[in-house]
């Protein structure tokens, strides 16, 4: 999973999103979850535009985690 700023109307928000294969074979992605919008997340950190992507991507590496331990195989 990755982090993505998206942007809509005049909000940017800030998303983890997830890659997968559709059934054609042909990749694709989809959000995941979404971590809150820009301004809002942007003002937690001081405007450290750096430091809230290092938290967001920490964020999207436990979704990854969590993901994959309920999608394994047993």
């Amino acid at each position: 999973m990755y982090v993505a700023i998206n942007e809509t109307d005049n909000n940017k928000s800030v998303y983890v999103m997830q890659s997968y294969r559709k059934e054609n074979g042909r990749t694709s992605s989809r959000v995941y979850r979404k971590l809150g919008r820009l301004d809002e997340l942007l003002e937690q950190f001081s405007g450290n535009q750096e430091q809230m992507m290092l938290w967001a991507k920490q964020e999207a590496e436990k979704d990854t985690i969590a993901y994959n331990s309920k999608t394994e195989a047993i």
